[in-house]
């Protein structure tokens, strides 16, 4: 289980999935990825991880102008 999830909004207001493992001051930052989570989330050990999905993504926003994608 993720020690904390949610999202965060871009300047253009899209919403962006993370979940982060983890709360070293050393961090990885993984995009595209929260569907592999579970398998990878033992890299935490000794540093914080957040898996992001990318706009379009997971449980990101999607985004249907292609200005913004």
């Amino acid at each position: 289980m993720p020690e904390s999830e949610g999202y965060v909004t871009t300047e253009d207001e899209v919403r962006l999935f993370f979940q982060k493992f983890g709360s070293d001051p050393n961090m990885l930052v993984i995009p595209n990825a929260t569907a592999m989570c579970d398998d990878f989330k033992q890299i935490a050990t000794g540093r914080t991880v957040v898996f992001y999905d990318l706009r379009n993504r997971g449980r990101s926003d999607a985004v249907t102008d292609a200005s913004r994608s």
